[in-house]
């Protein structure tokens, strides 16, 4: 599994893990989830269906949007992880989408595991 999935050999509140992802549903600035280097006229996003999920022994993250900023979903999840390892509140996601400052969302989650599933263009982003 070695780069086909992230390894976190800490403990996690699952349940507060599931909830952090549906936390960024919506439409949002997302500021706080770019990392420096982005260039975007704006960066906010609507984010159609973001929730964890137990696949066999591994926890997996589905996003579905409008757009993605330069490592957003990378720092979502990484956002979601300290989350539920306790080192960010449980309401951290509403506050950083308010506070749109990057440093204040924690970790970049490592590429390992990150797949692009499929694209949808025009209206039709059912999933």
């Amino acid at each position: 599994m070695v780069g086909r999935a992230w390894h976190y050999p800490y403990n996690l509140d699952k349940k507060l893990l599931f909830s952090a992802a549906g936390d960024f549903v919506g439409t949002h600035d997302f500021a706080a989830f770019m990392a420096a280097g982005g260039q975007v006229k704006t960066t906010v996003r609507t984010i159609y269906d973001c929730a964890f999920s137990e696949e066999n022994d591994l926890l997996v993250m589905t996003v579905t949007g409008n757009g993605f900023l330069y490592n957003m979903v990378r720092i979502m999840v990484g956002t979601c992880i300290s989350i539920a390892g306790g080192k960010l509140p449980p309401d951290a996601v509403p506050h950083l989408l308010t506070l749109k400052k990057r440093d204040m969302a924690e970790i970049t989650a490592p590429p390992d595991g990150l797949y692009l599933k499929q694209v949808y263009f025009g209206e039709n982003h059912q999933i």
